[in-house]
């Protein structure tokens, strides 16, 4: 049976790293707003309810839960490019003292000239049905939420696609997407870097036959090894890491083979991540097999609602692991603060050498986590 590397207890024979240490208390109380919104309360070590779980986690070296999280990095000067449904800018989870945490953002939908009815501020004010709008501010925060992201430090970008559409309409969307992203990792204004963080939770169908769908794939591959401001493949250029949701099944869906998921196995620089659940076992609603790589946190985490500066959800509507690659984000986002010279293939490597696994029947999977001592490679 194959070995799959888990998002859960990283922990390397690394030197440590001598900087202040953030200590996250996950312990949180939360009450009801509305059917889909919670508020966050008081957080404190007396507070029973880990609402936070995916936090403490992410600083596990066994299956244990202790209700906060050490952090001796943060994810200061990565850049996480969030292409999804938009982040609510606004949203206490990424205020920081002097401004946000989100550098702005672009509409691809727009841009590719599809329908829209969005503003637009879409980028950084999320439209359309609540129940796509919240996604990307849920996902944005798993990565550099305050409170519930693993790296709260890290810089955001949005880039707003319409998971909806299908066909090749939606293939070029894809394209004008990551075109954006390659153009602001190389203008002055962008905080410089080497290698970005790229994380998708939304699925496009692959289409093997379309020579659209061919060149997009080819995109995402150049895009691993180093581009140009023109996109064309420069070893010296910039890079990215694509950390992307493995995908749900659920009885009306089986979103197991999905863009850009599939690239995962084939492409270094390309970590498919699958689910788990707060017990540290499978998450019975992740994609398995072939196309997982790694698994993070699934299922239910407390995460940013784009329905108001200070509202947050959980339960179903933030199950999936949709959810569980930005968390892996946040942690490649950590590794890049202790060496922005790591490439996106050295990346998969570290986040991949776990050895912690997840307790499962059947199935031995490897868990993913940054480690309660941050170490640096030597």
């Amino acid at each position: 049976m194959r070995t799959l590397p888990l998002l859960l207890g990283f922990l390397w024979t690394f030197a440590l790293i001598a900087q202040p240490v953030d200590r996250a208390i996950t312990r949180c109380t939360t009450t009801d707003v509305n059917a889909t919104d919670f508020a966050l309360e008081r957080c404190a070590e007396d507070v029973v309810e880990n609402a936070i779980w995916q936090v403490d986690r992410s600083d596990s070296v066994d299956a244990e839960l202790n209700g906060f999280a050490v952090r001796r990095t943060t994810g200061r000067g990565s850049v996480v490019y969030v292409v999804d449904t938009g982040i609510l800018q606004r949203h206490d989870e990424f205020q920081r003292i002097g401004g946000d945490v989100v550098l702005g953002g672009f509409d691809a939908l727009a841009a590719s000239g599809l329908p829209n009815r969005c503003p637009p501020d879409a980028p950084v004010e999320p439209c359309g049905p609540p129940a796509i709008a919240y996604h990307g501010t849920a996902v944005a925060s798993a990565v550099a939420g305050k409170r519930t992201g693993t790296a709260p430090d890290a810089s955001l970008y949005s880039i707003v696609v319409n998971p909806m559409l299908p066909g090749t309409p939606e293939i070029w969307m894809w394209h004008v997407a990551l075109n954006e992203i390659i153009r602001h990792a190389w203008d002055a204004e962008t905080p410089s870097f080497e290698t970005a963080v790229v994380t998708i939770s939304v699925p496009a169908t692959p289409l093997p036959n379309d020579p659209l769908y061919l060149a997009l794939v080819d995109k995402v591959k150049r895009m691993t090894r180093g581009v140009d401001a023109n996109g064309h493949e420069d070893a010296n250029g910039k890079k990215f890491l694509f950390t992307v949701a493995a995908g749900n099944v659920n009885p009306r869906a089986d979103f197991c083979h999905t863009f850009p998921a599939v690239l995962g196995p084939e492409t270094d620089g390309v970590v498919a991540v699958g689910g788990i659940t707060r017990e540290n076992v499978w998450w019975s609603g992740s994609c398995a097999g072939e196309v997982v790589e790694l698994v993070a946190p699934a299922e239910s985490p407390l995460l940013a609602s784009h329905t108001g500066v200070s509202r947050y959800r959980s339960g179903i509507r933030t199950s999936g692991t949709s959810f569980a690659a930005p968390y892996v984000a946040g942690i490649a986002a950590r590794l890049l603060e202790i060496d922005p010279t790591r490439t996106p293939a050295e990346l998969e490597a570290l986040l991949k050498a776990s050895p912690s696994r997840a307790a499962d029947s059947g199935l031995a999977v490897p868990v993913l986590t940054i480690g309660m001592e941050m170490r640096k490679v030597r």
